[in-house]
């Protein structure tokens, strides 16, 4: 063999490396303007070599991985980008922490502050729901605070809203045990960070959403194998007294629904346990519906509605304590 043959060997990174290559056009076609492709190229290659488990995983889920986290706009260098390559036996998945949502929430542009906290078993905390809500946090500064005993989240909106979720470390490893990486990455090396981003998502399922946050959203609850519309005190279904303000056609609303305010008046008198479904399905629906609207409009709509207070940040159930026919009008005023 002359001395001037090379042979030359193709490593798992370089081949990685080369498919990231070819795909920067199509990430470039969906990253928002404050990520480049060169830039989230770089920093994924050197997260996997960081990681080199990641080069046992699939191609396939890899690159799904990388684009997801372009779309969301994420470098998955960790909890500084907020977000993580993990993998799970040979498919890459990407996990978004609490940064990433916190990153995603800024974006919409109609949050003036969000945040998160953990509270520990040395801290003082009160939490009261109702109609004059009510939280107290005051860590332990000095000395050992103990284990993690509960995580809450609370945003301010611009238009002067406010909401609040708080989840106890219970609630937090119910969500991870259905988790497919709750024994390997951030579960595992960043407890508190990931149990901050728990309540956070839950949080965030109330809050005015862009695409990147109703993808974010998607991604997450896919990774941690939960139903979203089970995550939070109002179901989803809310969207349909609001369709208003986009234009679209409402959606048909279950014939308990469309009874007329009288018909539930004629029935308070004896108040049964439909009647009480009925009016916890109706404030599902309006408390659902009120954490799309600004202040204005939520204000405007009690107001047709009769009611003197604004639901906004109630629970279902402390809602459904208004008369159904209050509940109904403020329905049929939204139409």
């Amino acid at each position: 063999m002359s001395d001037d043959t090379k042979i030359t060997t193709t490593t798992p990174a370089d081949t990685i490396g080369a498919l990231i290559e070819r795909a920067k056009p199509e990430f470039a076609k969906v990253l928002p303007q404050h990520l480049t492709a060169d830039r989230l190229a770089r920093v994924t290659l050197s997260c996997i070599r960081r990681t080199p488990k990641l080069l046992k995983c699939s191609q396939a889920s890899l690159m799904q991985s990388i684009m997801q986290a372009a779309q969301l706009g994420l470098e998955p260098t960790g909890s500084f980008g907020g977000a993580h390559l993990v993998p799970y036996g040979t498919e890459a998945t990407l996990i978004i922490d609490y940064r990433g949502l916190v990153d995603i929430a800024r974006r919409t542009g109609q949050i003036q502050s969000i945040e998160a906290h953990a509270v520990m078993d040395a801290d003082h905390f009160e939490c009261e729901f109702g109609l004059s809500p009510k939280l107290v946090h005051r860590p332990l500064w000095d000395g050992d605070r103990g284990k993690l005993r509960l995580v809450y989240a609370i945003a301010m909106l611009k238009d002067g809203g406010q909401q609040v979720e708080v989840m106890s470390k219970g609630d937090v490893d119910a969500i991870r045990k259905r988790s497919k990486a709750s024994g390997s990455g951030p579960w595992v090396t960043d407890y508190e960070r990931m149990a901050l981003k728990t309540v956070l998502r839950r949080l965030c399922q109330l809050l005015p959403r862009s695409v990147e946050m109703a993808d974010a959203l998607r991604i997450d609850a896919e990774t941690d194998g939960i139903d979203l519309a089970a995550q939070v005190r109002q179901p989803r279904s809310g969207v349909a007294a609001l369709s208003r303000l986009s234009g679209e056609a409402r959606p048909s609303l279950p014939e308990s629904l469309e009874e007329s305010p009288a018909e539930h008046e004629q029935q308070e008198a004896g108040v049964t346990e439909d009647d009480e479904a009925h009016r916890i399905e109706l404030a599902e629906v309006l408390l659902a519906g009120m954490a799309e609207l600004n202040a204005g409009q939520r204000t405007a709509l009690l107001r047709a509605a009769g009611a003197t207070t604004l639901p906004h940040g109630w629970t279902v159930a402390e809602v459904a304590e208004l008369p159904a026919s209050v509940l109904a009008a403020a329905l049929k005023a939204s139409a």
